[in-house]
C-alpha cells in the first residue's frame, strides 16, 4: 500500500489520520477561534477590571454579568456551528456510551455542576468548551452559558477584581476571632 504525505505506516492499524480535507478544515476553524479569543479577553478580564475601577463592586457585578451573559451565548453558538468540529464530539459521545450506566448517571447529573466549576476557576470560555464537549443540547447550554457567566461575575470580578476577597476575610476574622 503507498503511503501518501500525510499518511504514515500506523494509518494501517487503523488510528486516526490527519487527511489534507481534515487539515484545511481545521485551519477555517483556527480563523474563526483566533480573533475570538482575544475579544473573549476583553469581554472577560478586561471588562471586569475596568468595571471594578470605574463602578466598584457590587455594581460592576451587575454591569459585567448584562455585558457577559450575551456574549456568552454568541461565543456558544460560534462554538457549537464554526469552531469545534463534531467528529470531536462523536468521539467523545461514543466514549461515554462505552461507560456502565452507573458513571453514566453520574456523568448526567456533574455535567452542570463541572461546567460551572470551569467557570469560576478557569473563566467562561472554558465552561462554554465544557458545554460543547459535554454535548448539552443548546437551548439548556444557553442557560448553562448565562448561569457560568454569572459564576464567573461573582468570583472573578467581585472576589479578585473588585477586592470582595478582603472582605471575605475581615467577615470570617469577625466570625472566628
Amino acid at each position: 500500500m503507498p503511503r501518501g504525505p500525510l499518511q504514515p505506516d500506523h494509518a494501517r492499524m487503523g488510528e486516526l489520520v490527519l487527511t489534507r480535507a481534515q487539515f484545511a478544515s481545521f485551519s477555517r476553524r483556527s480563523l474563526y477561534a483566533v480573533p475570538l479569543i482575544g475579544v473573549n479577553s476583553l469581554f472577560t478580564d478586561g471588562a471586569a477590571i475596568s468595571l471594578s475601577v470605574w463602578i466598584g463592586p457590587p455594581g460592576s457585578l451587575l454591569v459585567h454579568w448584562l455585558l457577559l451573559a450575551p456574549w456568552v451565548c454568541l461565543v456558544l453558538w460560534a462554538l457549537h456551528h464554526h469552531i469545534l468540529p463534531q467528529a470531536v464530539i462523536e468521539w467523545i459521545g461514543v466514549r461515554e456510551e462505552r461507560l456502565g450506566p452507573r458513571a453514566q448517571r453520574l456523568l448526567r447529573w456533574g455535567k452542570p455542576a463541572a461546567v460551572l466549576i470551569l467557570a469560576g476557576t478557569l473563566g467562561p470560555l472554558s465552561a462554554l468548551l465544557g458545554i460543547r464537549v459535554f454535548r448539552v443540547p443548546l437551548p439548556r447550554g444557553y442557560l448553562l452559558a448565562v448561569q457560568a457567566a454569572a459564576v464567573y461575575c461573582l468570583v472573578w470580578t467581585g472576589l479578585v477584581y473588585g477586592g470582595g476577597w478582603l472582605l471575605v476575610q475581615h467577615l470570617w476574622a469577625r466570625l472566628h476571632p
